[in-house]
């Protein structure tokens, strides 16, 4: 039977808990409408709220909770599926660290220009209905960096990107657009997801950083009399001058309170199934437990394979690694540790990854992996490897476009995406670690 949708009534309703923590009523319930279709729903209503930014309606909302008229809390309420067996003081505790990291991590945001969402802001507590606010980076209509006139006006960095700010003149549409490239040479899928939430883009070929691809945002120039004709350029650079010391922390803070939800099955980047999602696709009583999170510990570990790709090669080489994973082997792809990869020494941890601990290392070989600095790195540390294994198979290459790396020996058997699939691929790497093991 397919579960219900009423968060609010069942056939049989029962209060299993209440609570409350860090400014929020809290009530937990259990729903049955049959023998094995059974429903647990978090019902919280805050008390409290700020004269100023981010506010306890708008996490609420961002953790995917709806608001709607609650009878158990005798008004409006915000309200969600759960999981069974939800602790309500640790859940609220856990709410209230998780809250608190956010505004943290909104104080560095706006320090560079961005504000976090804002979908209910002040509506619940003035009787009115919610506002559906969400102030992101305004970005014309272009890509933001092809235009008649492209200026580099700043640089700067912190240990884990590069900045630029260029000032992009297209005619009716100039502004100013920020760059950003991380160090490591790739993004988690969790900040990944952080970026997509405050609205920066992708760009593939940047001209700021010899063009590699690059993330991105603009700013458009807005003329104002008030200033003395200066428009919003001050605005513009000091925004970018806090980059160094605000960006890397603000993202960090935000994915501290990431972390802090995963464990209870709530997530604000919509990384994860919801219960909902999840429930619907289960069988029997229960409803399923989350999935291993993306974010694991690489300390000391040691993997069967390790990928290695180009960032233009990252949707097949995802769709590989996630079906070796799920064959029950251990494999090294950097969006399978997400913030683990946070602050390290890369050069000198993907030297270990892939010269020491790995048993095999899968290569997409392309183009871009032959050219760009960090594929050069890990090629250059697995073929090291390859040497130290006298002859032994480490390198699996797998042939994206029809070029050759230096130091790779033709005579290293390979397979070709034009003349197989990413699946088959897949299969075949599963059969040869499971043939080795």
């Amino acid at each position: 039977m397919t579960p219900s949708r009423d968060l609010h009534s069942a056939l049989r309703t029962e209060q299993i808990e209440t609570a409350v923590v860090a400014g929020l009523h809290m009530t937990l319930m259990r729903m049955q409408s049959s023998k094995t279709d059974i429903e647990y729903s978090l019902h919280v209503r805050p008390s409290e709220y700020s004269t100023a930014g981010i506010q306890w309606t708008d996490f609420l909302s961002q953790v995917g909770f709806s608001r709607t008229g609650c009878p158990y809390h005798h008004g409006d309420g915000y309200c969600r599926f759960v999981e069974e067996g939800l602790d309500l003081n640790a859940c609220g505790q856990k709410f209230g660290a998780a809250y608190r990291k956010v505004q943290e991590a909104e104080r560095h945001f706006e320090a560079c220009g961005f504000w976090l969402p804002r979908p209910e802001g002040f509506g619940y507590f003035y009787g009115k209905p919610s506002s559906g606010m969400r102030r992101s980076p305004r970005s014309p209509n272009s890509d933001g960096h092809t235009a008649a006139k492209s200026e580099r006006q700043k640089v700067s960095e912190d240990v884990n990107f590069e900045y630029v700010l260029s000032w992009i003149d297209g005619g009716p549409e100039r502004g100013w657009t920020t760059h950003y490239r991380p160090k490591s040479g790739h993004l988690s899928e969790e900040v990944q997801a952080v970026f997509d939430l405050i609205g920066i883009s992708r760009f593939h070929e940047c001209p700021e950083f010899d063009f590699d691809p690059c993330h991105w945002r603009s700013t458009p120039y807005e003329a104002r009399e008030d200033f003395f004709g200066f428009g919003n350029a001050e605005s513009a650079h000091r925004c970018f001058d806090g980059h160094a010391a605000n960006f890397s922390q603000a993202v960090e803070h935000f994915l501290a309170a990431e972390a802090m939800l995963e464990p209870l099955g709530f997530t604000m980047l919509g990384l994860r199934e919801s219960p909902r999602q999840r429930q619907s696709q289960s069988i029997g009583r229960k409803v399923v437990m989350p999935k291993a999170s993306a974010t694991s510990s690489t300390a000391g570990k040691h993997f069967d394979v390790a990928i290695s790709f180009a960032g233009t090669s990252r949707e097949i080489a995802e769709q590989l690694a996630l079906q070796v994973r799920d064959a029950g082997f251990s494999v090294f792809y950097d969006g399978f540790f997400g913030s683990d990869l946070w602050g390290k020494d890369l050069v000198e941890f993907f030297d270990e990854i892939y010269r020491k601990r790995s048993r095999y290392c899968v290569m997409f070989i392309s183009e871009d992996y032959r050219d760009r600095a960090w594929t050069i790195h890990e090629r250059r540390s697995a073929q090291a490897r390859a040497l130290q294994e006298k002859g032994a198979e480490y390198i699996l290459p797998i042939q994206v476009d029809d070029v050759k790396l230096p130091g790779m020996l033709p005579t290293i058997g390979h397979v070709s995406l034009r003349e197989h699939g990413i699946d088959e691929i897949a299969q075949m790497l599963i059969a040869k670690l499971k043939k080795d093991r």
